[in-house]
């Protein structure tokens, strides 16, 4: 595998992991948050809910007391101030979709007022229960008992309707012994918080598409500076040294430097070493010229030598030949010269002999 394609997968899959990794820290941390502002958020809507309930419930007891003790004072019967009361809030209706109203119940149960279902007004009600089996009068009573409190429960919205989240506050009305409370719907709640949770998850969908687009385009950008930084440069030295291997290459090419970066300097050292080779072979051409010429010189001094030469040895055969004569002739010479010493050794032996012949 080439050094640039294994750079270009190193990168992208740092790229693909980084960014996997920033956006699932990104998704789970968003999701975590999410969870925890929407534990926060409807936490703290219950309790404006509760607070809200708790306030309009005060208001209308403290106006309820202000009837009774004005109308009491002016020595009105329980009945008339009881209908006083009622009448009062009878027609009250409270809330954005006026689906607020106060309702009440005597302490054994019995419902004295519910502006909604005239129908239940003398019913005893303690054994009510929500659609999750829930006795929620009961509970309520038993809070007014305790002085008031919050309690939770369904109940429909219309009879005979879909049950919805509600939460009602119960506070005692002591003069007649009666269970003031009101209620509210809280299914905006749960509903504020999925449509939340939806804006959510839409936002992190896009977060995520964008993301991806960006690690793809982050890669594609990649590639092309993987591309025309390092995959483009290999090449041309890899083209280059090819080149310089080949019997036909060109030491008058260089490869082109851009930047500071290892391939630069690697160009740097590969031009360098065009350099010294080119003024090498230069080199070697100039000493090969110098060395044909004197070959040549070498060549025509042999020739003449070798001319001198032959001619030198037809001399020393001349010669060689005439000294041979002459060894010959002297050779002969001494030949005749001992000959000729014999004879006159001969010729003196006979004139001694002849001469003492005389003599004697």
């Amino acid at each position: 595998m080439k050094i640039s394609t294994r750079i270009l997968i190193t990168l992208v899959l740092s790229l693909a992991i980084f960014g996997s990794t920033i956006i699932g820290i990104s998704y789970f941390n968003t999701l975590k948050n999410e969870k925890m502002f929407l534990d926060e958020y409807q936490k703290s809507s219950y309790a404006f809910y509760e607070n809200e309930l708790k306030t309009i419930l005060s208001i209308a007891h403290q106006t309820s007391m202000a009837i009774y003790e004005t109308q009491k004072a002016k020595g009105i019967p329980d009945e008339k101030i009881k209908e006083a009361i009622l009448d009062k809030f009878d027609e009250l209706r409270f809330f954005d979709d006026k689906s607020g109203y106060i309702f009440v119940y005597e302490m054994d149960g019995t419902n004295v007022l519910h502006p909604t279902n005239k129908a239940l007004k003398g019913k005893n009600m303690i054994d009510v229960k929500d659609s999750k089996g829930k006795f929620f009068l009961k509970e309520l009573l038993e809070a007014a008992k305790k002085g008031g409190w919050l309690v939770s429960y369904e109940f429909p919205k219309v009879k005979d309707g879909q049950p919805f989240l509600k939460f009602s506050y119960s506070m005692p009305f002591m003069p007649y012994n009666w269970m003031m409370g009101t209620g509210i719907y809280v299914d905006n709640v749960e509903t504020e918080v999925a449509q939340i949770h939806d804006n959510t998850v839409a936002q992190m969908t896009t977060f995520i598409v964008m993301s991806f687009v960006l690690i793809l385009l982050g890669i594609g950008i990649t590639l092309v500076m993987v591309r025309q930084t390092i995959t483009t440069p290999l090449n041309k030295l890899i083209a280059r040294a090819d080149n310089l291997s080949s019997s036909d290459g060109d030491l008058t090419r260089t490869l082109e430097v851009e930047g500071h970066d290892e391939i630069a300097q690697a160009s740097q050292s590969i031009n360098r070493f065009i350099e010294k080779v080119r003024i090498l072979i230069s080199e070697a051409k100039n000493l090969a010229n110098e060395n044909s010429s004197i070959s040549n010189e070498l060549s025509s001094t042999s020739l003449h030598v070798g001319r001198s030469v032959e001619t030198s040895m037809e001399i020393v055969g001349e010669t060689t030949s005439k000294a041979n004569t002459l060894k010959s002739e002297i050779t002969e010479g001494m030949n005749e010269a001992k000959h000729g010493k014999e004879e006159l050794l001969k010729a003196n032996s006979y004139l001694k002999e002849a001469n003492n012949a005389i003599l004697a």
